[in-house]
C-alpha cells in the first residue's frame, strides 16, 4: 500500500509539472505595443472640437488569470470655432477580456489624463482628471484594432471615441 501511495504521488507530481509547463507556455508573454489613430469628439466636446489624431504605447502582461495593459496616449484636436487646440496626455490601466477564440476582446480601464486647452493669442490652461474607457478590439498576430469610449471626468466631461490601429512587439 505504501508503494502505491508513493507511485501515485510521483505520477501526480509529474502530471502537475507537465500541466504547469504547458500552461506557462500557453500564457501570453509580456509585450509592448504602439498605436495610432483618430479620435472622434462626442457630446458637448464634439460641438467644440474637430476630429483629432493620437498616438500611444502600451505594456501588456498577465497578473494571475487577469490580462492587464498599461497604456500611455497623446491625442490632439483642433477647435471648431476658434483658432486653437485641445490636447490630452494620459495613462490608463486596462483589463482585457477575450470574447471568443477568434481574436475579439473587450477592454476597460481607469487612469488619469492631463488636458491642455490652447487658444491662439490667449494662452493655455491645463488640468488633470480621472478618466475611464471601455470598448472592443480585434487582434490577429502582431496587429490589432480597437474602438473605445473614453471619458475624462473634468468639470465639463471630455468624451471621445478613439479608433486605433496597433502593432505588438
Amino acid at each position: 500500500m505504501n508503494s502505491f501511495v508513493r507511485k501515485t504521488a510521483v505520477v501526480a507530481t509529474l502530471l502537475l509539472t507537465v500541466a504547469a509547463g504547458a500552461q506557462a507556455q500557453a500564457a501570453p508573454a509580456s509585450r509592448f505595443s504602439v498605436n495610432a489613430g483618430v479620435a472622434m469628439p462626442m457630446g458637448d466636446f464634439g460641438d467644440a472640437a474637430d476630429m483629432g489624431f493620437g498616438v500611444g504605447g502600451a505594456y501588456a502582461f498577465q497578473a494571475g488569470k487577469l490580462n492587464l495593459r498599461v497604456n500611455a496616449d497623446w491625442t490632439r484636436h483642433s477647435l471648431s470655432d476658434i483658432d486653437g487646440s485641445w490636447s490630452q496626455l494620459g495613462a490608463m490601466v486596462n483589463a482585457i477580456f477575450p470574447i471568443a477564440d477568434k481574436g475579439f476582446y473587450a477592454i476597460g480601464g481607469l487612469g488619469f489624463y492631463s488636458q491642455t486647452l490652447d487658444i491662439d493669442g490667449l494662452g493655455s490652461d491645463s488640468e488633470s482628471d480621472l478618466a475611464y474607457n471601455a470598448g472592443v478590439g480585434y487582434g490577429k498576430g502582431k496587429w490589432f484594432v480597437e474602438a473605445k469610449y473614453r471619458s475624462v471626468l473634468s468639470d465639463d466631461a471630455t468624451n471621445s471615441l478613439p479608433i486605433t490601429f496597433g502593432w505588438k512587439f
